[in-house]
């Protein structure tokens, strides 16, 4: 399944979860043997006119072969050494996921924007990005650090790139998440940069 922009259908939105300082929510996403979630991966949730933005941060199996029953049926099969005869069929109606996710914002022809002001509909179609959605979403969060040293790269799809500007350390409880690139030798100015901001987030 896919949307009309030919980004595959990865679940269904189940709602928001309690929460008392972030957006959770969570949704089900059906067994799939030729795709798995990654942690940290962003999704999008299609919304009346805009996609909210989300990022994955835990997800945990459900189903029949969860239950007590089914633990039991799995453990047999495996003592059988029959694990391979479980047919794909078989998983897809008894296996499915629950994915917990962090609201980021939302997507719009005018570009990515923090918050969401109106919650998706239980329902409501959850897809995987394409790359130049990720690319804007990224581009649009990052327009103040446009101006700084590059750190690294985004650690789902490596050609995009990092930046960060030591000026916005503020805080001794600033976080940055990214891949650092060794294989590159960056200029001196981007080395010195990017040790102090090292040397300042370490010490939390």
């Amino acid at each position: 399944m896919s949307t009309d922009t030919g980004d595959p259908v990865v679940g269904v939105f189940m709602g928001l979860e309690k929460s008392s300082y972030e957006y959770v929510a969570g949704l089900i996403a059906p067994y799939r043997a030729d795709f798995m979630i990654e942690i940290g991966s962003l999704l999008l949730i299609h919304n009346i006119r805009d996609s909210i933005v989300a990022r994955v941060t835990d997800y945990s199996p459900r189903g029949e072969f969860t239950s007590i029953m089914g633990e039991k049926w799995l453990n047999d099969i495996a003592a059988e050494e029959m694990i391979d005869e479980i047919g794909h069929d078989i998983k897809r109606s008894k296996i499915s996921y629950k994915v917990r996710i962090k609201v980021l914002g939302s997507l719009s022809d005018d570009g990515f924007s923090p918050g969401m002001r109106r919650i998706p509909q239980i329902t409501s179609k959850v897809y995987l990005p394409g790359k130049e959605a990720v690319k804007r979403i990224i581009g649009s969060a990052m327009q103040e650090q446009s101006g700084g040293a590059h750190i690294g790269n985004y650690s789902l799809d490596p050609e995009i790139r990092i930046m960060f500007d030591q000026r916005e350390l503020n805080s001794k409880r600033t976080f940055i998440f990214a891949r650092r690139i060794r294989k590159e030798q960056p200029h001196e100015g981007d080395m010195r940069a990017a040790g102090d901001a090292e040397r300042r987030t370490v010490d939390i």
